[in-house]
């Protein structure tokens, strides 16, 4: 019975998972690339709405990227935008996402490419964007979705769970 709940759980997800790979999201003007760059990734830092669990990001989590990277090279860029001038801690961009893309190449001291978007977006639309990078991994753990969320509610972001929602 168990086994039987696990497989329609797994099948389930794999649907889910394809449906989402294979959504077409318009993007929307302030979300088209100004081009990529490679840069040094101790100069660049996560947005102030990045919520990932430290777990998902460190150790065994990393490792798979740090692998991928050694044998291909990075294949997606992180996407962030360029600060007119570099904050206290040297962070000359912004990532809207691609945390553990940083994590690999700050580990192997390789550069991050990162396509910048061509100015600084509205809240909203790091939101949009970065759960949207997000929801396309089949790795994504709902634990990590219900503490965004949580977080955009209580801070704010959102009034209530309709209006996310509708914004997501």
């Amino acid at each position: 019975m168990v086994d039987r709940k696990l497989q329609r759980a797994g099948a389930l997800s794999e649907l889910i998972g394809g449906a989402v790979k294979n959504l077409k999201v318009e993007e929307r003007p302030a979300e088209k690339a100004a081009g990529v760059i490679e840069i040094d990734p101790s100069k660049t830092r996560m947005n102030d709405l990045h919520r990932r669990s430290k777990a998902t990001m460190s150790g065994a989590a990393i490792q798979e990227m740090v692998e991928m990277f050694r044998a291909t090279g990075q294949t997606n860029p992180a996407k962030g935008w360029k600060l007119e001038k570099s904050d206290a801690d040297g962070a000359e961009v912004v990532l809207v996402y691609g945390a553990r893309r940083r994590a690999a190449a700050l580990e192997l001291n390789r550069p991050l490419k990162v396509e910048l978007l061509p100015s600084p977006p509205d809240r909203s639309t790091v939101i949009r964007l970065m759960h949207g990078e997000n929801r396309g991994r089949l790795d994504y753990l709902p634990l990590e979705d219900a503490r965004e969320y949580k977080a955009f509610l209580e801070s704010g972001e959102y009034r209530t769970a309709e209006e996310m929602a509708v914004a997501l």
